[in-house]
């Protein structure tokens, strides 16, 4: 439920975390980021040395790169969805409901997705650890960081993070409709009115 935003004030007023909070919130974006980058200047620098026949390193591996970097764009921006509560929106019907009764259907949603994740995170371990660890990104070339297990044991940890910022999202979501006060904080007026 996007107007219940754990971001906004007067939900991660109920209560703070400064490791989650702090540290941790940075530690992602700047993930996401810095594969951001390396996706967008590998491709460009990619297309630059094919289209000047180049060879000054091997297409094939960094095509293999970018496009795994490309699939955990799209999961730790997920992760980041998740951590702002921004993964479901059922704006149709919020609107009509009262602020408590919002809230506690955020706790439900939050839970339901926290349920989600930590069983994907177990198929996904179970996956991974089941790839042969004599399987690499680009076939027939064996290199220790191009191992296929290496490459995808993230996706563990990604849905691990996201199983975590549900468990706290519902949590917040949980005290704010617990504590009347929180319930018509200014963040709520605004999110009325706006």
């Amino acid at each position: 439920m996007s107007e219940n935003n754990p971001e906004q004030p007067g939900l991660r007023a109920t209560f703070h975390i400064p490791f989650y909070d702090g540290i941790l919130k940075q530690c992602e974006i700047w993930l996401l980021m810095i594969a951001l980058l390396v996706v967008i200047g590998a491709s460009a620098l990619n297309i630059l040395f094919r289209n000047l026949e180049w060879a000054v390193w091997n297409p094939t591996i960094v095509n293999q790169v970018v496009y795994a970097l490309t699939f955990y764009l799209g999961i730790f921006g997920g992760v980041i969805a998740a951590r702002r509560a921004q993964h479901i929106g059922v704006d149709a019907v919020s609107h009509y409901m009262p602020k408590t009764l919002r809230r506690w259907m955020g706790v439900l949603l939050q839970l339901c997705g926290a349920t989600a994740c930590v069983t994907l995170m177990i198929l996904a371990y179970e996956w991974v650890d089941a790839i042969e660890h004599d399987e690499f990104l680009v076939p027939r070339m064996p290199i220790a960081w191009l191992s296929k297990r290496l490459w995808l044991w993230p996706m563990v940890g990604a849905f691990g993070l996201m199983s975590l910022h549900f468990v706290i999202n519902s949590l917040r979501f949980g005290v704010a409709a617990m504590r009347p006060e929180t319930a018509t904080s200014n963040a709520d007026k605004d999110i009325d009115h706006g």
